[in-house]
């Protein structure tokens, strides 16, 4: 059998379909109109490095990065300075300022106007269809790097639909093409039907538990026919949420709430939200709310059946935190593989690494570059259908 994912050293192809990236994520007016300028970058946060590159790439030069919290950057194995917007506006005093941030655009653009007039300020959502985070040349070039990796996953997968679902993740990515994840997408994550089959006395872990929806999803899809839920969510805004809304569930302590993220062992970490989603960060400079983190190992000391995590991020480090359990109760994980580019990789290497006896499949929950879930059913508990 071809292999999935083909590169001649020009051409990349998935599935025999080009993985070709243009140049132009802006559109030429736009890209006309900046080309004439010299252009500021203003955050350099995970979209921010993103935009770096691929500006670069189009031939658009950066003359500056400036950010409120950060001195420096590091990117392409250098580290790069990062200048106060005075002191860039001094040097290039044409330039125009691109406000890369969707979280703190406001916030940014009240600073900005203090020195520039609006027509001389740029918001990347509206230059960009699509923001460039994990997509694009970057992409394109991850998936070159570990081709092998990524054939690997392809031949480990146990449907023409989850290969299918590959081949869409990384067209969509790559080609920066919303009808690739359209194409694809399929309704109710972590429980689809042709994948998933609950039984009774599920034992269920909750992994970013967020206000309790994925909980409404369970009980729905289990007829309220299970032992216990075991819940965690780091804010407590959200804990407080699901406390009211499954209070009776906590009475019957059928449902265990646990006011942490997920890790590979206890440790505190400041809970960041960044354009690109929240995140854990172990930075004591960084502005954020403490949070604790726990390993599941260390929580849950009875059997599992079933494991989902939304975390942000941090699956595979909570994954490791969790090989006791998954080693001796082989429960079925529904792990997001999204976040970051490397998770869709590492995450399934993991886990065969822990437990070889796992059936694989891929999916996609949504119409853009997000939501993608990877299902590693015990062999036991595959759906027949």
């Amino acid at each position: 059998m071809p292999k999935l994912i083909q590169f001649d050293g020009t051409n990349l192809y998935c599935d025999g379909v080009p993985a070709n990236v243009s140049n132009e994520i802006i559109s030429s007016h736009d890209k006309n109109k900046i080309q004439s300028r010299p252009i500021i970058l203003y955050g350099i946060g995970t979209i921010g490095l993103c935009v770096l590159k691929e500006f670069e790439y189009a031939g658009i030069p950066i003359v500056a990065v400036c950010d409120s919290h950060k001195t420096e950057f590091y990117s392409d194995g250098t580290i790069r300075p990062v200048v106060p917007l005075p002191e860039a506006l001094t040097k290039y005093p044409d330039a125009y300022v691109l406000i890369v941030s969707m979280a703190f655009y406001d916030e940014i653009a009240s600073t900005v106007q203090a020195y520039l007039p609006k027509d001389r300020i740029l918001d990347i959502r509206e230059l960009a269809s699509e923001l460039p985070d994990a997509t694009g040349l970057i992409y394109r070039d991850y998936v070159i790097e570990h081709l092998d990796a990524f054939n690997w996953l392809a031949e480990h997968l146990e449907d023409d639909l989850s290969r299918e679902v590959l081949q869409g993740v990384l067209l969509g990515r790559i080609n920066r093409e919303p009808s690739c994840f359209s194409r694809i997408s399929s309704s109710c994550p972590y429980f689809t039907s042709d994948i998933v089959q609950l039984r009774e006395e599920e034992t269920f872990v909750d992994g970013g538990a967020y206000i309790g929806d994925t909980i409404a999803d369970f009980l729905k899809e289990s007829k309220g026919n299970f032992r216990k839920i075991f819940s965690f969510e780091p804010s407590k805004g959200h804990c407080d949420q699901i406390r009211s809304t499954y209070a009776n569930l906590i009475a019957q302590d059928r449902l265990a709430l646990f006011q942490n993220g997920l890790w590979s062992c206890r440790k505190s970490f400041r809970l960041i939200e960044d354009d690109a989603g929240s995140y854990l960060a172990t930075n004591p400079h960084k502005e954020g709310f403490v949070v604790e983190t726990a390993a599941l190992d260390d929580c849950i000391t009875e059997p599992v059946s079933f494991i989902k995590m939304d975390i942000e991020s941090s699956e595979l480090h909570a994954l490791q935190g969790a090989q006791h359990l998954i080693r001796k109760y082989r429960p079925i994980l529904t792990i997001c593989v999204y976040h970051k580019k490397e998770d869709l990789l590492e995450i399934p290497a993991y886990i065969h690494s822990l437990q070889p006896g796992y059936r694989y499949y891929l999916r996609h929950h949504s119409n853009r570059a997000y939501e993608t879930v990877f299902y590693a059913i015990p062999e036991e508990r595959v759906k027949h259908n």
